[in-house]
């Protein structure tokens, strides 16, 4: 059974006209979505299951964020929306949208949690891993996969995170730096913006060994992304669950579009061959056992559980 998480409420974002981040690339998901179901001989109805919307707590929200800065988003939206940095915007709808957003993963887990479902995929808007803990940047309000992290977390789970993205995901990054309960990989172009994500970037204090960055040329292909996989995540992986004598929850903070609805990106986030992708979401999965949780994003986030962004593409 794979969930999936979608909510009209996230096209209400609108953060201006000719902007990148458009609701487009939902309906791009969408469409992907319901091919995909085609392709497997069935209909989109008889192969996956809506999640029931649910929003993030303003608890559950500054588990990651400051008070001031969820303080910040709401005297915007109080007006109506308005303009944050030169990237980032937002409208009426964009707050409600970006709580429910927030609040996809959590409703992700907590299906999958004692249930026999595969999965879950999360196309959600606005995206999320730019976001820092007092700052809205690079498209991204609140940040999401972080929010389903520390949840999963504080419950006493060992968390993976991967991001594959044109960009870094500095914030997921800065959020988790110096806590061992996290683990954040990072796959991306560099340099390229925000202009983080070096390779001596470890983390801090406890959290020392527990943030790999992997910046890659533009050019670079798919084969590359699948032997970090096998050489760099695994291991992490591996380390995670020993440390804790259970298996880390994985979470792929990675947010991906069809080429057709990128507004710009670097040629190593197309993957060489057709199925590429699709066999780096399973060697992620692989990197946990069954008996732990996943979640990723793709435009959104897909996530996978049992036991318990980019300015274009974040």
């Amino acid at each position: 059974m794979l969930f999936v998480g979608v909510d009209p409420c996230f096209a209400d974002h609108d953060p201006g006209r000719g902007h990148p981040e458009r609701p487009a690339r939902l309906e791009a998901v969408h469409a992907g979505i319901d091919q995909a179901a085609r392709d497997a001989g069935g209909e989109t109805d008889a192969l996956v299951t809506p999640l029931p919307p649910r929003d993030a707590t303003t608890d559950e929200i500054t588990r990651v964020h400051t008070r001031r800065h969820v303080e910040r988003l709401e005297a915007v939206a109080e007006h109506g929306g308005g303009t944050i940095d030169p990237d980032t915007s937002m409208s009426a709808g964009s707050l409600p949208a970006a709580v429910r957003a927030a609040g996809a993963g959590l409703a992700a887990v907590d299906a999958l949690t004692g249930t026999d479902g595969d999965g879950a995929f999360l196309a959600l808007r606005p995206p999320g891993h730019h976001a820092r803990p007092e700052r809205a940047m690079g498209f991204c309000l609140l940040n999401n996969v972080a929010i389903t992290a520390a949840a999963l977390a504080d419950r006493g789970d060992r968390v993976l995170i991967v991001d594959y993205d044109a960009h870094h995901g500095n914030g997921t990054q800065e959020i988790f730096y110096d806590d061992a309960r996290v683990a954040y990989v990072s796959l991306h172009e560099w340099p390229l913006y925000p202009g983080t994500g070096r390779l001596d970037e470890i983390g801090a204090n406890s959290g020392i060994g527990t943030t790999c960055n992997v910046p890659l040329p533009a050019g670079a292909t798919g084969d590359l992304y699948l032997r970090t996989v096998d050489e760099l995540v695994a291991p992490l992986a591996a380390t995670q669950s020993t440390a804790s004598n259970r298996p880390p929850t994985a979470s792929n903070a990675a947010v991906h579009v069809p080429a057709d609805v990128r507004a710009s990106g670097p040629t190593h986030s197309r993957p060489p061959r057709p199925d590429a992708d699709r066999t780096l979401s399973m060697r992620l999965a692989g990197c946990t056992s069954s008996s732990s949780s996943t979640v990723a994003s793709r435009a959104g986030t897909r996530t996978s559980a049992s036991s318990t962004p980019d300015r274009s593409s974040s």
